[in-house]
């Protein structure tokens, strides 16, 4: 399920810029660099 950040931020009543600076504190506490380091991090976790 792929959502763009303006579906994202108007879910959770937040802006845009939050729901990005959020997504990059996230990646910075996993290591990566953005969506897909990400998604490889989480497939390897998961034995993938």
């Amino acid at each position: 399920m792929h959502l763009r950040l303006d579906d994202i931020a108007a879910a959770l009543g937040i802006s845009r810029a939050t729901v990005k600076t959020q997504l990059n504190r996230v990646y910075r506490k996993c290591g990566v660099t953005g969506q897909g380091g990400l998604i490889r991090l989480v497939s390897e976790l998961a034995g993938g």
